[in-house]
């Protein structure tokens, strides 16, 4: 008994599971390799035979693809404000604690001066 004969629905049929249990496991776009892999068909098969395939399958890929690099350069804009945010605190504080330390210097120095005038006179 033959192998029955891939028609383009078949194969159409097997790739999009294989596209679908890859995304499962990897929770991405899956290349065209690994679907033709996971579907047991040749990728040379599919490239020569299902052209459309490859092109639905590409346009997908670089769909996910454009979206998670603009979901990438939106968390890391965000985090670039934050630390941006976190900086600015951060300089404020230090600008706060540098004044403080210099009043505590300025203190420390008449403290220092005027027990000596009073340690001198006895």
């Amino acid at each position: 008994m033959s192998k029955p004969k891939m028609t383009e629905e078949n194969v159409r049929k097997s790739l999009i599971s294989a596209k679908k249990v890859l995304q499962k496991k990897g929770g991405k776009a899956p290349s065209v390799s690994a679907i033709c892999k996971e579907a047991a068909i040749s990728r040379a098969h599919v490239y020569a035979s299902f052209p459309q395939l490859i092109d639905e399958f590409s346009a997908t890929a670089r769909a996910a693809r454009k979206k998670q690099k603009s979901i990438t350069i939106d968390g890391l804009k965000k985090n670039l404000k934050d630390v941006q945010n976190a900086n600015q605190l951060l300089a404020r504080s230090c600008i706060e604690l540098r004044l403080a330390l210099t009043q505590l210097q300025s203190k420390y120095q008449r403290d220092i001066k005027s027990k000596r005038k009073v340690g001198g006179r006895k």
